[in-house]
């Protein structure tokens, strides 16, 4: 039989939430399998930077590496998974209104109802479409990396983030959003969890459901391509013990 010398999968995602319920469900998928599932939090696709965006997924792999003592050559696959947020929004979706009651801490509220996104003032909406034009662009030049220091990578979405996808309200508060999370891990077991992500996703394949993501005019449907991420850590499963 020939083993594979990679043993262990490393998926980043942005928040706790988030840590919370791909870890749940990646390590749902691995246990009793020999591939061992670490989950690192890398909110890291709204930064800047003058080059190309894989050094930000290499610097949250490099300090990965750093605190677990292993190697790249440990590894079979990287995962990341990304929020779209506001990402593919089109600018004359955005409009801006001082008097409107906005979220606690908030400087935006979506508005699906009128396929919006309002802003408290000019400069905050301006603000708002430089961060997420960012991510867009990271974004775009990532779906096209294959490697991250020598091991296998893909980006995975979420549009417009998990709680979206979870079928939740899309202004929910964020005090709300836990018991939401909590709520869907004790009702949906990983196969729920997968068969639900993908009666959303757009294609069945994976470039293809990135342009779609890009294309579509409807931003406030929820999207997602989380379950070929699933399918791929079966795909490496199966590499592993053959």
């Amino acid at each position: 039989m020939n083993h594979m010398r990679n043993k262990h999968l490393l998926l980043i995602v942005e928040g706790d939430l988030d840590f919370q319920v791909y870890g749940e469900y990646f390590h749902e998928l691995t246990q009793t399998t020999p591939l061992d599932v670490h989950v690192t939090s890398g909110d890291i696709l709204t930064r800047q930077t003058n080059h190309h965006p894989k050094q930000l997924v290499e610097q949250v792999f490099r300090k990965h590496l750093q605190r677990t003592k292993l190697k790249p050559e440990d590894y079979q696959q990287i995962i990341q998974i990304s929020d779209t947020d506001g990402s593919y929004v089109p600018n004359a979706a955005y409009r801006v209104d001082s008097n409107r009651r906005y979220p606690r801490h908030k400087t935006y509220q979506y508005a699906p109802e009128e396929q919006l996104i309002y802003s408290k003032s000019e400069t905050f909406k301006e603000q708002l479409q430089a961060t997420w034009k960012t991510k867009r662009l990271n974004q775009n030049q990532l779906v096209e990396v294959e490697e991250v220091l020598g091991v296998p990578y893909r980006l995975f979405y979420v549009s417009l983030f998990l709680e979206h996808v979870l079928g939740s309200p899309i202004n929910l508060d964020a005090h709300l959003k836990r018991d939401v999370v909590e709520a869907f891990l004790m009702a949906h077991e990983l196969d729920q969890f997968h068969h639900q992500m993908q009666s959303i996703h757009l294609s069945d394949q994976y470039h293809t459901s990135w342009k779609r993501l890009m294309d579509r005019p409807d931003f406030y449907t929820p999207a997602t391509n989380i379950d070929l991420a699933v399918e791929l850590v079966r795909e490496r499963l199966d590499e592993s013990v053959n």
